[in-house]
């Protein structure tokens, strides 16, 4: 396993075949990438320590532009390495299929 600088355990938790945690270096696309995965995975008030993280529930929100719009604004609060845009795409087949692209491009300005 090549040694990483600064790792971070890698989500999903996984323990590798010589018993140690798998790892990401910090600040690469997977480890923000994963950073995302875990505001959107997150319920809001779900940590006592820290209950403003996460995105609300959006699972019976009709307004799919709406909803798109919140998960922006929640991933930007916490995950400022990136500025990220929403595209939404309806399923033509199923109105009930709602998918949404996270399109995340490196903050430059710093």
């Amino acid at each position: 396993m090549k040694k990483l600088d600064t790792p971070q355990i890698a989500l999903a938790f996984d323990i590798l075949a010589d018993g140690s945690v798998d790892e990401v270096e910090q600040d690469t696309l997977d480890e923000i990438g994963m950073s995302i995965e875990i505001i959107l995975r997150y319920p809001l008030d779900f940590r006592a320590s820290l209950p403003d993280f996460g995105t609300p529930d959006l699972s019976f929100r009709e307004d799919a532009e709406g909803a798109a719009a919140i998960m922006l604004e929640y991933v930007s609060r916490w995950e400022d390495r990136v500025q990220l845009f929403v595209e939404y795409r309806p399923d033509d087949w199923d109105t009930m299929v709602r998918s949404y692209v996270l399109i995340a491009q490196a903050d430059r300005s710093a």
